[in-house]
């Protein structure tokens, strides 16, 4: 099987001058990441960012050690580990070194690329993008570690035996969290002590003395706002996206559908056009964030000015434009359940640079509470208290001592539907009436 594996591999690959290998039957590893998907909710993913200095502008090898579970099922794609060299928004050439429709299942196996040549046309990258993930397919990957090596010296690892979301070379990640550890992905260290580490376990975090809150049924009127952060301020330069939060225990939501809190970026200051959409992010979804505690979310190395996808994503994929604004949502994509925000804030080069929270309460009649807000999405003074509230505390005037905070409480329960964004595709908004007030807009979905 080993031998004619690689003569398959060898004759399909002959044609498009990338020379792949793979030696079947390698022993098990001591540690390894794995990821698993069985089609519902969100698929694991992550990208890693090699920087094309280290290969001197020369052809590299590459050796990955992977496993593909017999239970890997194509749905017209693959489970797959790939490389995208880019050359500033440019993607120059790109290959699939490992996929599940290729390799032998149920085995370790060693594979890669040799003497890959990743420029077109004379234009060398930049950059290589390292994939990990999903498309199309159902299964389990195990990866033990990646190297690229240039005229046989390894110029670039990635051991996979002691990952992190904390791993600095990550560019983007997809459904992977600290609270889906151990189901949707993992980390197997058979040499480690089993300890964790704080970062993967928050620490109980007290309620907030104030924030907003929102409940939604799966239903197009489900209330949701986005902020507003103004492209000005944003350089030239990864961000990071850090926020306060709290979705309920009875979030329920359909394959596709999340509660969530997202970023998009817009080349033109027209919020929900999605002509203009530069890229996105779920950065928090209640599929990837423990529910029924307040925990503090945060999404690094967020690049509101690249899209890293592919043609299948629209006009700005795998290109760089300046935004105009980006947009900071929290609401629900065909999803119920209830979801409380109490701060959020921007931060680049080590610094704030922007942030919202709601100690001095919100008022949707407020201009001053409506600067920072590109649009609400269902929030009424008819359905106040009802389907979205505020927490916040008051300030008793007569003696001028603070008083117990003031609080509105979720309407009483109701069964859980569905809600409204979401990392496997854009959202098709229908907007039946948008009102301008104050700087911000007022949103009525429809389907």
């Amino acid at each position: 099987m080993k031998k004619l594996l690689a003569i398959i591999l060898s004759l399909a690959l002959m044609l498009s001058s990338v020379t792949v290998f793979v030696s079947a039957d390698e022993a098990e590893p001591e540690g390894y990441l794995m990821m698993t998907f069985d089609g519902n909710g969100g698929a694991p993913g992550l990208h890693f960012t090699v920087d094309a200095a280290l290969l001197e502008g020369k052809n590299f090898d590459l050796e990955a050690l992977v496993f593909f579970g017999e239970d890997c099922e194509s749905n017209g794609g693959s489970v797959y580990a790939n490389v995208y060299p880019y050359n500033g928004s440019s993607l120059l050439n790109w290959t699939d070194y490992a996929k599940s429709t290729v390799q032998e299942l149920g085995k370790w196996s060693k594979v890669g690329l040799a003497y890959y040549d990743p420029s077109l046309d004379g234009v060398s990258p930049d950059r290589l993008d390292l994939g990990i993930g999903f498309w199309q397919a159902t299964g389990t990957i195990k990866i033990a570690y990646i190297k690229i090596s240039v005229d046989g010296k390894v110029v670039f690892t990635k051991d996979f035996s002691n990952f992190t979301l904390a791993d600095p070379d990550i560019s983007v990640t997809y459904d992977m969290s600290a609270a889906n550890k151990g189901t949707a992905w993992d980390v197997i260290n058979k040499n480690s002590t089993g300890e964790q580490s704080e970062t993967e376990h928050d620490p109980e975090i007290e309620e907030p003395d104030a924030y907003l809150w929102f409940k939604g049924e799966g239903i197009d009127e489900d209330p949701g706002i986005s902020f507003k952060v103004p492209g000005s301020i944003i350089k030239d330069a990864p961000i990071s996206i850090k926020a306060l939060v709290k979705f309920s225990e009875d979030c329920t939501t359909t394959s596709n559908g999340c509660v969530y809190l997202n970023m998009y970026s817009y080349e033109q200051d027209e919020y929900g056009n999605w002509d203009y959409l530069i890229t996105f992010i779920d950065y928090a979804k209640d599929s990837t964030v423990t529910k029924g505690k307040w925990v503090e979310v945060s999404s690094a190395d967020v690049k509101p000015n690249l899209n890293p996808y592919d043609g299948t994503y629209g006009s700005y994929a795998g290109k760089k434009a300046t935004p105009a604004f980006i947009s900071l949502g929290v609401g629900f994509y065909l999803a119920s359940g209830s979801i409380s925000i109490a701060s959020i804030s921007v931060e680049q080069e080590g610094e704030e640079i922007w942030s919202v929270d709601f100690s001095d309460g919100f008022d949707i009649n407020d201009s001053d509470d409506l600067i920072k807000v590109a649009a609400l999405v269902n929030m009424t003074d008819d359905n106040k208290d009802v389907v979205w509230g505020v927490v916040a505390p008051t300030v008793d005037v007569s003696d001028d001592e603070s008083t117990p905070a003031e609080e509105s409480t979720p309407a009483e329960e109701s069964k859980p539907v569905t809600p409204t964004t979401g990392d496997a595709g854009i959202i098709a908004l229908a907007v039946v009436s948008v009102i301008a007030l104050g700087g911000a807009v007022i949103v009525k979905k429809s389907k």
